[in-house]
């Protein structure tokens, strides 16, 4: 009696760990940008984020930050590593932001360009007020850029398995450097 409980508990757990997993994955790989409700930003602060972390990573011959996923990556890392006194901090320097933007160009965040954008922050790069939140938002896209699957793998040359180690080499003579920043 106790063997025939046990098998259908496993039967059952097996079956719903299976599904649950790839039902994970089935809902996770088909949201698109447009689809994607941010935990952390509005959004309109989502859609700001986004085209500013594509003037920082373009897409070029690499994908771009919006392809990559980026802003998806940031919004979940401040909604759910952050601590609450970090949220607001950076909540409200990107109000800031948000708010000299908005001065500057007579438009809600809503209605922006990346034009707009571009032209705002490459005229008014310097301004010290918004350095502290821009910074941080140009180091999480890059963090994001260089630890996707993506790059990692086809343009800075990511191997989990290195192989051998060489001791004492010159980095000169390194064929190309790797994911790990070395």
């Amino acid at each position: 009696m106790k063997r025939r409980k046990l098998l259908k508990g496993v039967l059952f757990g097996t079956t719903g760990l299976v599904l649950s997993t790839s039902t994970i994955n089935l809902l996770t790989s088909c949201k698109t940008f447009e689809d994607y409700k941010p935990i952390y930003f509005s959004k309109n602060s989502f859609n700001f984020l986004a085209q500013l972390s594509e003037i920082i990573i373009p897409e070029t011959d690499s994908p771009g930050a919006i392809n990559l996923k980026i802003p998806q990556f940031i919004d979940i890392l401040i909604g759910e590593s952050y601590t609450i006194d970090e949220q607001k901090k950076f909540k409200e320097k990107f109000n800031l932001l948000v708010n000299d933007y908005e001065q500057d160009n007579k438009k809600s965040i809503g209605k922006q360009s990346l034009e707009d954008i571009l032209n705002k922050f490459s005229t008014d790069f310097k301004n010290l007020k918004n350095k502290s939140v821009i910074d941080e938002i140009r180091g999480l896209t890059v963090w994001g850029f260089k630890t996707s699957k993506e790059i990692a793998t086809k343009v800075l040359n990511y191997n989990p398995i290195p192989g051998y180690q060489k001791g004492c080499i010159n980095l000169d003579e390194l064929e190309n450097q790797n994911s790990l920043g070395y």
